[in-house]
């Protein structure tokens, strides 16, 4: 169905043709989930979006995970920096997800935890609660992210992430970023998407930004923080970020247009946009990420279909309540009105202050699949 890398290539131009500055892709990176938020290694493409699995597997082992002297490029790997290739060639850009604060159970370093209890290499990577020890009756306990066991937390200290997976993630942030270490970053991306930013500490972030820019000072380097403008400040001090995901902007937004119990007026609308952009110097403003909706969120047709479902701005209760599970949620074809407001919000994000971001599909009228 053309969801793989290949696909993602064969539609370039018509993404290029819509008018589309930018990619920014979801993990790409090895995992063996469909969200892959679990990675398994942050070096190497997922074998399943190449040309050939087996082979990549098979080439896999002979490394040794923590050296990047040791690390090869697969056929997957190579079909990423031919995307990349492309879309430079179309005078795109393309960002991927870094997801730092967790690796999955699956992961290399993990499975050796698990293996080796505390006599593994990797037993300072993870927030390890308890060893398995028989002689003092112990078993084996880790935090895992949100409480999900399949996604072991990385390890921090006060500065941030420890040391040990700290230089992975800095090794890995070069590969993608200069693949042919010559300092030619036309081969490389062009910047980052930060999963689950504000669940790390901020001298780690204002270290890797150095280490980013040092690679390439035009990459662009956004972050999922969904909170309040206190909260965000801190980051988009010109030592972190060069933006977040602009949820604050996508709350006014269906406060504004689509909703009935809780719609805003203009003038609220106004003042809520204006609090946004007076927080905040130009610079920032400008290459805001100004969404609507996302791999996080139900999407934008079904959301205006949805309208008092709840409250958006409750982000974590209207989560849950936006689930297909929820029987009074609508799951039919919206009718036309709801597609006029859809275009409507289109009209706004697209001529308002910031850097607009489609969610694959909306251009097309895709609805929500959960």
């Amino acid at each position: 169905y053309g969801g793989d890398l290949q696909g993602i290539i064969d539609k370039l131009d018509y993404l290029k043709e819509l008018g589309i500055g930018a990619l920014y892709l979801n993990p790409i990176f090895e995992s063996p989930s469909l969200h892959k938020y679990d990675g398994s290694t942050f070096h190497h493409v997922d074998p399943t979006f190449g040309p050939d699995p087996d082979f990549d597997r098979g080439i896999i082992e002979n490394e040794i995970p923590h050296d990047p002297s040791t690390w090869v490029w697969t056929s997957a790997d190579k079909l990423f920096l031919n995307l990349i290739s492309e879309v430079h060639n179309r005078n795109m850009k393309i960002i991927i997800d870094g997801v730092f604060n967790h690796m999955g159970m699956n992961s290399w370093a993990f499975r050796d935890v698990l293996k080796n209890q505390d006599k593994s290499l990797y037993k300072d990577w993870f927030k390890i609660k308890s060893w398995k020890n028989e002689r003092l009756g112990t078993s084996f306990d880790y935090k895992g992210w949100n409480g999900v066991r399949e996604l072991p937390e990385i390890n921090q200290d006060e500065n941030g992430i420890m040391q040990g997976p700290k230089k992975y993630i800095f090794d890995i942030t070069k590969r993608w970023m200069d693949p042919y270490n010559n300092g030619n970053t036309d081969n490389g991306i062009d910047g980052w998407r930060l999963d689950v930013a504000y669940e790390i500490k901020h001298g780690f972030w204002k270290d890797w930004r150095k280490h980013v820019k040092s690679i390439n000072p035009e990459a662009y380097l956004t972050a999922e923080i969904i909170d309040s403008i206190d909260v965000i400040k801190p980051y988009l001090e010109g030592d972190e970020f060069d933006a977040v995901m602009n949820y604050n902007f996508s709350f006014a937004c269906s406060e504004f247009f689509t909703s009935d119990k809780t719609k805003i007026n203009l003038e609220e609308f106004d003042s809520l946009l204006k609090d946004l952009r007076d927080a905040f110097p130009d610079n920032v403003n400008y290459v805001m990420q100004n969404l609507f909706d996302s791999h996080d969120s139900d999407r934008i047709l079904s959301h205006i279909a949805n309208k008092d479902i709840g409250n958006y701005r409750e982000w974590s209760k209207y989560f849950e309540s936006s689930k297909g599970i929820n029987p009074h949620y609508k799951t039919g074809k919206p009718g036309e009105d709801y597609v006029r407001i859809q275009k409507l919000i289109a009209i706004f994000q697209f001529t308002y202050v910031g850097a607009p971001m489609i969610y694959y599909g909306d251009e097309a009228g895709m609805l929500s699949l959960i």
